[in-house]
Parts: C-alpha cells; sequence; structure tokens
C-alpha cells in the first residue's frame, strides 16, 4: 500500500523486484538509475561484496513529479535471488505496494543437463 504523509504532502510506494539469481534485477535498476535526469533521484544504494552480488538488498528512490500539490515518490528495492539469504529479504520485502517478478535468465533444465530429449 502506498503512504500518504499529509503534513509533507508526499506520496511514497515501495516497488520490489524478486526473481532466482542472475536474473537481472540489478541490472534492471541499474538502468533505471542510468536513465533518469540527476534531481528526480537519489543515490542508488547497492548491498554486495567482492564474491556476491545482492547480499541484503538494492535501493532506488525515484521522484516521479506531483499530483494534487502532492509529490509522488518511489522506492525501488530487490531481493536477493540466492536461497542463502532468503531470510535477509524479509525486511526489504515487507509491505509493498507492488511486486516486480523475474524469470530465471535460462531454462531451468539446462542447469541439470546438458541434453533435452523430446517424446
Amino acid at each position: 500500500m502506498a503512504f500518504a504523509n499529509f503534513s509533507t504532502r508526499e506520496i511514497t510506494a515501495k516497488i520490489v523486484y524478486y526473481g532466482p539469481g542472475l536474473c537481472g534485477k540489478t541490472t534492471s535498476l541499474q538502468f533505471i538509475f542510468d536513465s533518469i535526469v540527476p534531481e528526480n533521484k537519489g543515490q542508488m544504494v547497492s548491498l554486495a561484496t567482492d564474491v556476491d552480488r545482492t547480499i541484503y538488498f538494492d535501493f532506488l528512490p525515484v521522484k516521479l513529479g506531483k499530483i494534487q500539490n502532492f509529490t509522488v515518490r518511489i522506492q525501488l528495492y530487490t531481493v536477493p535471488g540466492q536461497v542463502r539469504y532468503n531470510s535477509t529479504a524479509s525486511w526489504s520485502s515487507a509491505a509493498p505496494t507492488g511486486w516486480c517478478s523475474w524469470p530465471t535468465p535460462r531454462p531451468i533444465w539446462s542447469t541439470r543437463t546438458s541434453r533435452v530429449t523430446a517424446t
């Protein structure tokens, strides 16, 4: 659900990108960050290590403009796709306004076998 703050005249929505590891969630956020003019975006925060990709979340605040004198902002989050980080995904995915679900980047069978048999 979006949050409306009447004292600051702001509406904030939270969108969470969810999907398996290496499917492009952080890459998508980086593309959005690179495409938005500087005055409409905040600093992109990405918590990763040299070895792993996202270990907690990525975050990008975006200002969309005004609707009836309310400033509209969205907060874009990604959650880690690796199974071992499932417990860390709960905070950043709590109470979102919406979800973006990313499919697997390759056919699932290709990770298990190099040969597919048609029946």
